[in-house]
This record gives structure tokens, C-alpha cells and sequence, in this order.
């Protein structure tokens, strides 16, 4: 796809630019020594009360605050929102600010997505349906792992402006995953009705996690292929780390997104609005079959009983083990090996449509379930 495509016009946060001090880094890693340290020493009386809990889990999410603490003073979230326009053969269509759609197709990607992925998916349905190549897109682009509540926020003030620029213009969102949370606390939870200031009348949601999932506590590690993505770019690794740190947050994305969180409590006790109509799909190919989830809880338990351990590691890992079978989210009906089933699910959304995929797959080009699901995509572009 051209890059032309992408680049039509980008408004970015106008926040401080962070110039990557030498000092910042030599202070993680003395940071990281000092929780190292003080771990291993916790460690020893937390096994002496046969404790189950992984001290280096713990040393994690002490270096994680200790990092938030140093990036605080000096963040500078990125947010940008391109317009674009579709056609069938994907060419470039210039497009004027001065010139208003009926109506603009906003998309907006997950945890640790990137503005390419949205894109993506808006060429695959622009290449499905030249009624939807007739329509306007936008990408609104957020730290990917910063707070939800703070995207939402920003990307509010967009829908305002889209609103005071074009008051005709009609706006659909679809958004994936996270998306999803960061499009209905913007729609939600600031008021007045959207009706009053934002033209937005329909919001498709793509496996979103409406409340919560299990597996955000283990979300850090998707830290791993975001930075190796910045250092391909040809990117100095100084430069890669920091960007990470500075414009994309430090997993309170996370932090967010487990169960019963404060933002999915506030998001949850809110009301639908009367003007947006809301569309859900639901991925259902978790990775593991319902019959594979209880050999494999038998045979945990069966390692539990057969080899007791008084190594707190040992007995961390069988918990973790037993937890993680717990999760509906990662078995075959009952999630996408993301989101569970009834997590996706809101209460008074009738349009909601099951698909067998993953939760990854619906930018799949070839997968026939993907295909299927960006159809029933387009038809609520109608």
C-alpha cells in the first residue's frame, strides 16, 4: 500500500519533546539493582512462610512504578488522527479539510497496535466493497499502552472539533480491542449526549474487552515486539527505549484492562447513549479445546499432589498454570485467546455476531472467517 495513503493530514499532540538524557537510563538501572536486591532478601522470608507468591513478579511491577515515576515530568504521549480517502485499486484521493464527507469512517487499533494495523484494515474493506471505497476514513492514533481514560479524552476533543469544523457529517467508529473502551468511555462517559456536540451515531466494536481480561496481567511482555518493531526502523536502541517509554506508556494500558480495574468500573456503571447505535463482534478461537484445558488441569494437579516442593518458584508456577486454565479466555468457544466471550458481550447490545478467529485475525487476509467478519463490518458502514 503507498505510504501517500496514509499521510493526508495528521494533527499531533502539541506536548513537550522529550530529549533522551543519559542520566534517565543509568537511573532505571540502579533502580532496577535496588528492587533486584531487595527482592532476593524478601524472597527468603516469603519462602520461610511457604508463600506462593514470584518475588521477580513483584520486582517488575516495582521497576514499572519506579519508571512511571522518572517519565512522568517528561511524557509526551503522541496522538494523531489521518484522513484519508478509499478506493477500490487503494489510489491516493486527496482530500480537503474545506470539503466535508456525509459521513467518516473513524477506525482505532488495540493494545500495542499501531496506526498500520488500522490502515490495513481499512484498505482490506475499501478492496471488499466499492460502496465502502466511496467512503472518507480516519485513524485516530493513541499511546498504545498509556492510560485509556487519558486516549479517550483526546480523542473526545477530535469528535468536537470534527463536530465544529461539519455539524452534517455523520461519523462511524470501529474500533478493535482496546478500541473499543477508549471509543465508549468518549462516547459515555463525558457529558452532555453525544448527539450535542459529536456527530458519532454508530460504534462497531471488534472482540473488545468490555470488561476486562484475565490475561492483562501478563500484557507487559507484548512490551517485547513493540520495541523490536522501533529498533527495525533503524532507530538507535536509546532512542527506540525511550520512545517506548515516553510517547507509549508504561503499561498502564494494563493496569487497566484486569478485572474490576477503576476504569472498567466507571465505564461499566454507565448508560448506552440513545443517539449510537452499538455492534459487537465476539472471536471465538481460543486456543485451547475444552478437552485440552481439563487434561491439562488434571495433570497439574496430579504434578501438585505427586511432587510437593517447598520452592515458593515451583508452587508459583502451578498457580499460574491452574490460573491461567481458569481463563475462559483462552478456550475454544469461550474466548479468542484474548477476550472472553462474556466479556465482549454488554448488556441491552443486541447486534452482536460470533466468529471463529483468534484475537488477531481480523486483519487476516485470506482467513474465510476474517473475511466474513469484515462484511458484516460493511453492512453497518450502510
Amino acid at each position: 500500500m503507498s505510504k501517500k495513503l496514509l499521510t493526508i493530514r495528521t494533527w499531533t499532540d502539541p506536548r513537550l519533546r522529550f530529549r533522551s538524557p543519559p542520566f534517565a537510563i543509568l537511573y532505571l538501572v540502579l533502580i532496577f539493582i535496588s528492587d533486584v536486591s531487595t527482592a532476593r532478601s524478601q524472597s527468603i522470608r516469603e519462602r520461610n512462610r511457604q508463600t506462593t507468591t514470584l518475588q521477580g513478579s513483584s520486582v517488575w511491577h516495582q521497576l514499572k512504578n519506579d519508571i512511571r515515576f522518572l517519565v512522568e515530568p517528561i511524557r509526551a504521549p503522541k496522538y494523531s488522527f489521518a484522513i484519508l480517502r478509499g478506493s477500490r485499486d487503494v489510489q491516493e484521493k486527496p482530500f480537503s479539510f474545506d470539503v466535508f464527507p456525509d459521513r467518516l469512517v473513524v477506525v482505532l487499533t488495540g493494545l500495542h497496535t499501531n496506526r498500520s494495523t488500522a490502515l490495513q484494515f481499512a484498505e482490506q474493506i475499501i478492496s471488499q466493497s466499492p460502496h465502502a471505497a466511496s467512503r472518507v476514513y480516519a485513524v485516530f492514533e493513541y499511546p498504545n499502552d498509556g492510560p485509556i481514560m487519558e486516549s479517550a479524552k483526546v480523542f473526545r476533543e477530535y469528535l468536537r472539533e470534527l463536530y465544529r469544523k461539519s455539524p452534517t457529517t455523520h461519523v462511524t467508529i470501529v474500533a478493535h480491542s482496546m478500541g473499543g473502551l477508549i471509543a465508549r468511555y468518549a462516547l459515555e462517559e463525558v457529558r452532555p449526549e453525544p448527539r450535542q456536540d459529536c456527530s458519532v451515531d454508530r460504534l462497531v466494536m471488534i472482540f473488545p474487552p468490555n470488561r476486562g481480561s484475565l490475561l492483562a496481567q501478563y500484557a507487559d511482555v507484548l512490551e517485547l515486539p513493540d520495541l523490536l518493531d522501533r529498533l527495525s526502523s533503524n532507530a538507535s536502541p536509546l532512542t527506540s527505549i525511550m520512545d517506548c517509554l515516553v510517547h507509549d506508556g508504561v503499561g498502564e494500558a494494563c493496569d487497566d484492562l484486569i478485572p474490576g480495574s477503576t476504569l472498567l468500573q466507571t465505564l461499566n456503571g454507565n448508560s448506552i447513549p440513545k443517539t449510537v447505535r452499538y455492534s459487537i463482534a465476539v472471536g471465538t478461537a481460543g486456543p485451547i479445546s475444552p478437552s485440552q484445558r481439563l487434561l491439562a488441569g488434571f495433570a497439574l494437579g496430579t504434578l501438585r499432589s505427586q511432587y510437593r516442593t517447598d520452592s515458593a518458584e515451583i508452587e508459583w508456577l502451578l498457580d499460574k498454570g491452574e490460573q491461567l486454565l481458569r481463563c475462559d479466555e483462552l478456550t475454544q468457544g469461550c474466548g479468542d485467546g484474548a477476550v472472553a466471550v462474556t466479556s465482549a458481550r454488554l448488556p441491552g447490545v443486541r447486534d452482536v455476531a460470533e466468529f471463529p478467529l483468534h484475537h488477531i485475525q481480523w486483519c487476516d487476509p485470506m482467513h474465510e472467517a476474517a473475511i466474513q467478519l469484515r462484511r458484516w463490518v460493511i453492512d453497518r458502514l450502510e
